[in-house]
This record gives structure tokens, C-alpha cells and sequence, in this order.
């Protein structure tokens, strides 16, 4: 994993582009779409000794300007996230120049997501990179997703906030107008201006636009530069249905630690749970909010209840049976190959509590080293071609584990059309997977949850919910 040479997604533009498109920059939420270091080795950077680092080889010899970066956004790899990197960097790969330490934005695991603007490096010459990060967000591994770097100085461009959320996205955080001056955000939404940034909740400004007002002095003077957030309503333009209360999939509150994110439904609250350095809840809906006496917020850490309205919708859930509460496993297989075997079961003790009484049970008893021989899933869902869809689900399994989840054509020429690595835990929890088919798939959908090549044990799923963006 170390010393990868532009293996990172590294590009070098000479012109930057604009586009029309909304969020032209969103980022895969798979954390294996970027680079992760769970084992420090020796740094090639003298006096750095074992460390987490990744090394870029630029080809040449270039002049780095204007950079920008995109953090994991896997929602389940968030704690992985880079939070602080030393930069270091050589034109011959021996004699090294620091450039300084860098602060990361913690990535958001919405398919929006867009990165954060990076260090400029006024036009320094290299030809190698280290960047070494020093801290992340709780988690056990550093990773970072993409890094770009400009070859040519950007030309001088106004004052602009790249931000298109929906009235359920959720708190926005860490968003800059690209000025940079030390200066301070205002309007209707921001709840937060702080180191050239702010954090923006589009269900406190409303839908309809809103004008962002950023402050600076500049050699004693006062200026004011403007820019416009339009928020929109849910089920329009580019926004999905709001979380319905009564149905939607979320994370336990009592969980230990909380996992991040913002929770709807529920006439009460009662948590003993830790919520962890740096993470943020946002819990909407209750008429009673009780922290029991266990109950801990750490430092930098940020909880918010809030009683308010949870406006009733329904679900378009295009998967048939995803919360099993038919009473059945209908429209569900377990697919076997070769010596691999498993058995699923119906399970009423162990449900998602959040949303009716049953899930789905299921034990591995042997095993292969290919994925696909055991496959949990759910087959006969239609999706169109460069539709955007998203599936949500809630997993936990008796142990630790991280557990593929794909979504692919389930016959020939059998297409995949993305996956990703779901940390569970022997708590619930809450994973989204955003993707776009290639193809027009009619009734041959399979949603998977691919057991083989793992360690035998027991595995509970429940809440599949498969929505049209």
C-alpha cells in the first residue's frame, strides 16, 4: 500500500475547466476507491521513521499551484478519514523540502460529496510527494481518497460556494467560498463560521435560495463578497424523497459508540451511547429527549436534538420484501457454489428495532476463497441506464467483519454495477451504497451480500431499501 507512483487518481491539469453539471466532482462512497495504510512502514522522508504515508512519482519535474483533495466518503470508514498531513517534497527523490502540515475535511458519505480545497503550492518544482498523515478522525487506518494538483496558476475567480443540497441532506460542514481571507460567513442556514469556513443546514434555511454573505479585511479594509445556496424541496430537480418517519433506515441511538448522522422518527429518545471525537448527530423528530446517566459526548464531538415535525411520505422501495416483514424470505436466495454452504432463516429476536420486528438470519458453515460462491440476495428489482439509485440497508454479524455488498445483473453477461465493504460490528448499523447502472436491467436486479472468502459465522440484514434519485 505504500510508495503507490499516481495510483491515487493524481491528475495534473494546466487549465481548469468549469462545467454546468451538477456536482461534476462527487466522489465514489467506496472506501477501496482511494488509498487506506492500516500498518505503518519506514518513510522515505529522513528523520520520519515508521509511519502511515503515501508517496506520488509525478513523471516529471512540475510546477504544483492549486490543489484539491477528497477524504474516504465511505459512510463506514469516516473515523479513517485523514484530519491532519505533514507534505513534504523532492525533485530527485532523496533531498526533501517540508511544505508544512495540512488539516483535512472529514468527508460526508453523501454521493455528493466534492473534497475540499487543498494547500496551493505557489509554483514550487517537484517531481515527488510524501504525504504523511499524522491524525484521522478516531479510526483505526489513514486513507484518503483523490488528490489534484494544478500545473498552472488558477485565473483570478470570484467568490463562490459550490453547494446544492436538498431540504433532508442533512448538516453541511466545512464549506469555503474559496477566498481563503480569514474572513467570516452569515445568512439563513449557516449555524457555524469558523477558519474560512461554515457549516450550512438546509432544512434550518428552507427550500428557495439563500444569499451567503462572507466578511474579510484586507490592509484595513472591509470587504463583502456574496454568493447564492439554492435549496431544494424533496422529490424535485435533483432531491430525493424526505426520510419518511415511520420507515426509514437508520443507525440504533443506543449504539455504542453512535454512529454518525442525521436520525428521524421516534416520539421519544432514551441513549446510553458515546459519541465518538469528532463525529456529529443530528436527532430530529422527538417529543422527549432523554440522555440516561452513561450517556458521553467527547470532546469535539457534537450532538443535537431537536423536537420538531416529521412529515409522513412513502417509500418507493423498488425491492420486494427488503424489511421481511411478509413474515417470509420471499424474493430472497441463498446461492451456493462448490463446498461453500449456508442457511438463512427468518428472524424475530434480532430485528432492526427501528422499523418492524423481523430480519433476515443468516449462518455460514463452510466456505471458499471465492466471493460469489455464498451470495445473500435479493433478486427481480428493475433500474435504467444512467438512472441514480440508491440502496440503504442495516447488518450486523456476531463478530467484526467486513462483508462485500454489490449490485450487479443476476444473469448473463452477469455486469456488475458497483460494491462496497461494509464494516459490520455486532451492532446494527446503518450503510448506504449510491450507484448508476451501464444498462437497462428489467427484473434481473441482484442486490448481494457476498459471505464467502470470509470467515464462517452469523450475519443479520434487515431494511433494504432500493430508491430512484
Amino acid at each position: 500500500m505504500k510508495n503507490l507512483l499516481l495510483a491515487i487518481s493524481l491528475l495534473l491539469f494546466t487549465v481548469i475547466e468549469s462545467a454546468a453539471q451538477c456536482c461534476p466532482d462527487r466522489h465514489s462512497t467506496n472506501a477501496h476507491d482511494g488509498w487506506i495504510s492500516c500498518s505503518p512502514s519506514f518513510n522515505p522522508v529522513p528523520g520520519l521513521g515508521n509511519s502511515h504515508w503515501i508517496r506520488y512519482d509525478f513523471g516529471q519535474v512540475q510546477s504544483l499551484y492549486q490543489s484539491i483533495f477528497w477524504n474516504i466518503n465511505d459512510p463506514g470508514r469516516l473515523a479513517d478519514n485523514v484530519q491532519r498531513a505533514r507534505i513534504d517534497y523532492s525533485t530527485n527523490g532523496s533531498t526533501w523540502t517540508f511544505h508544512g502540515f495540512v488539516d483535512f475535511v472529514q468527508a460526508t458519505g453523501n454521493p455528493k460529496y466534492e473534497g475540499f480545497t487543498g494547500p496551493n503550492f505557489g509554483g514550487v518544482s517537484a517531481r515527488y510527494m510524501v504525504i504523511t498523515p499524522i491524525q484521522n478522525f478516531g479510526g483505526s487506518c489513514f486513507g484518503f481518497s483523490e488528490m489534484k494538483i494544478f500545473t498552472e496558476p488558477a485565473a483570478p475567480t470570484n467568490f463562490a460556494i459550490n453547494l446544492d443540497p436538498c431540504i433532508n441532506d442533512g448538516l453541511q460542514y466545512g464549506i469555503q467560498g474559496g477566498l481563503l481571507k480569514g474572513g467570516t460567513y452569515t445568512g439563513n442556514g449557516v449555524v457555524n463560521s469558523y477558519e474560512d469556513k461554515f457549516d450550512f443546514d438546509p432544512d434550518a434555511a428552507g427550500p428557495g435560495r439563500h444569499t451567503i454573505t462572507y466578511q474579510y479585511n484586507e490592509n484595513g479594509n472591509l470587504f463583502t463578497e456574496t454568493a447564492t445556496i439554492d435549496v431544494g424541496e424533496c422529490d424535485t430537480g435533483n432531491c430525493g424523497p424526505c426520510p419518511p418517519c415511520s420507515q426509514v433506515v437508520q443507525p440504533i441511538l443506543d449504539g455504542n459508540p453512535i454512529q454518525n448522522g442525521t436520525f428521524y422518527k421516534s416520539p421519544e429518545l432514551n441513549s446510553e451511547g458515546v459519541v465518538n471525537t469528532a463525529f456529529d448527530i443530528n436527532f430530529r423528530g422527538a417529543e422527549a429527549v432523554n440522555l440516561n446517566e452513561n450517556f458521553e459526548v467527547e470532546k469535539n464531538a457534537t450532538f443535537l436534538a431537536e423536537i420538531r415535525k416529521c412529515t409522513e411520505l412513502p417509500v418507493n422501495n423498488l425491492l420486494v420484501n427488503g424489511g421481511f416483514e411478509a413474515g417470509n424470505l420471499s424474493s430472497w436466495v441463498m446461492e451456493q457454489h462448490e463446498t461453500a454452504e449456508a442457511t438463512m432463516s427468518l428472524e424475530t429476536n434480532a430485528a432492526h428495532v427501528l422499523t418492524g420486528n423481523a430480519s433476515a438470519k443468516v449462518v455460514t458453515t463452510s466456505t471458499t476463497s471465492t466471493q460469489w460462491h455464498l451470495q445473500f440476495k435479493n433478486i427481480g428489482a428493475t433500474v435504467e441506464e444512467g438512472r441514480e439509485y440508491i440502496l440503504t440497508f442495516a447488518a450486523k454479524a456476531d463478530k467484526n467483519i467486513d462483508v462485500p455488498m454489490a449490485v450487479s445483473r443476476n444473469n448473463y453477461p452477469w455486469n456488475g454495477y458497483d460494491e462496497m465493504f461494509s464494516v459490520l460490528t455486532t451492532e446494527w448499523q446503518f450503510f448506504t451504497l449510491p450507484f448508476i447502472p451501464d444498462e437497462d436491467n428489467t427484473g434481473h436486479l441482484r442486490v448481494a451480500a457476498r459471505l464467502s472468502n470470509l470467515p464462517t459465522g452469523t450475519y443479520w440484514f434487515d431494511d433494504f431499501v432500493l430508491i430512484q434519485q
